[in-house]
């Protein structure tokens, strides 16, 4: 769980006690760099011009509400890929839907605690990241070649690695071939 040592969160937040809270907690259990805003416009000129890696921010801001700012970089093509936690006092369903269809990755409601917040961050940090040793997908015999090949029957299919078959009117076929039958047939 080190992987996120180093990286920036932005928090955007006008109550000092809370920005106070999580900054000891991120910095001190997480390893993250902590850069604030105290409003919305300054929150989303900051998320522009330093590029965190994750942003914590709140609905009820002065000069501009979280939302329009989590909308705003959620249409911009530079940052619509920083995640987005929105932790608010606002617990009603409807807030928390809406949060979530402007863009929100997350959506904590005050009070909260500091060690959900962390390990919310690193889920979500976590499901963004690409690790080195994964290999690339990739589309292979199966999906590319023109079927049926000259020669595979089950036995070449079996030494390809291809022992997927499909029913279709009780007969056995290969995936490619189900397919044709079936969009055929209908």
């Amino acid at each position: 769980m080190e992987a996120a040592s180093g990286k920036t969160i932005l928090i955007v937040e006008d109550e000092r006690d809370v920005v106070d809270l999580l900054t000891l907690h991120l910095r001190k259990s997480g390893g993250f760099i902590i850069s604030t805003a105290g409003d919305g416009a300054s929150g989303l000129e900051k998320a522009r011009t330093e590029k965190p890696a994750f942003i914590i921010l709140d609905l009820m801001l002065p000069k501009m509400s979280g939302l329009e700012v989590c909308k705003i970089l959620k249409t911009d093509p530079e940052a619509r890929h920083i995640p987005i936690m929105m932790l608010t006092a606002k617990a009603e369903e409807i807030d928390r839907i809406i949060g979530l269809e402007f863009g929100a990755d997350d959506y904590v409601t005050k009070p909260f605690s500091p060690r959900e917040v962390l390990l919310r961050i690193k889920a979500i940090m976590r499901r963004g990241e690409v690790k080195s040793d994964e290999e690339p997908l990739t589309a292979g015999y199966p999906l590319t070649a023109p079927w049926p090949r000259p020669g595979a029957g089950p036995i070449a299919e079996r030494r390809l690695g291809l022992r997927k078959y499909y029913r279709h009117a009780n007969r056995r076929y290969p995936c490619a071939a189900s397919a044709r039958k079936t969009w055929q047939s209908g």
